[in-house]
């Protein structure tokens, strides 16, 4: 589940347009609501590599991710700072040689990266992102591991 009800619309290198789409609008795109992650990966262009906005970001401490391992019932919850988070599910990794020699294979994995809005200084509708020393950047994140 990702507190996220709206996404960056990326070109075909993954640079945000600067279009911000709706998640409601595009099912695929939308962990509003817990789902597998896997369920509609294949309507995906080769799977998620996603800039999504944070709902309600605003600087403080939010928990907007929540995963569960279903087979062992491991969860990860994430909060942040940050508004934004690029969620990513290991879409070239192939062969890939892990702890105890175990074996990745494409979208084996996932990754929830916070951020601010990629490519925002290119964007003057996206939040500034830009530091200074009267403006220092400070983020925090906590991933919080649980059985």
């Amino acid at each position: 589940m990702l507190a996220c009800s709206k996404y960056l619309e990326v070109d075909d290198t993954c640079v945000p347009t600067g279009k911000i789409l709706e998640t409601k609008d595009s099912p695929v795109y939308d962990f509003t609501q817990t789902k597998t992650i896997g369920r509609d990966i294949d309507e995906t262009s080769g799977g998620y590599d996603t800039p999504y906005i944070i709902d309600g970001a605003d600087g403080s401490l939010k928990t907007f991710a929540v995963l569960k391992e279903l087979s062992e019932g491991k969860t990860m919850t994430v909060s942040t700072t940050l508004p934004a988070v690029q969620f990513y599910t290991a879409n070239h990794i192939d062969g890939c040689a892990g702890k105890n020699g175990r074996i990745y294979h494409r979208h084996d994995a996932v990754c929830v990266e916070t951020e601010c809005y990629p490519d925002a200084p290119n964007h003057p509708e996206f939040p500034n992102v830009i530091a200074a020393p009267e403006k220092p950047y400070r983020a925090v994140t906590v991933y919080k591991f649980g059985f």
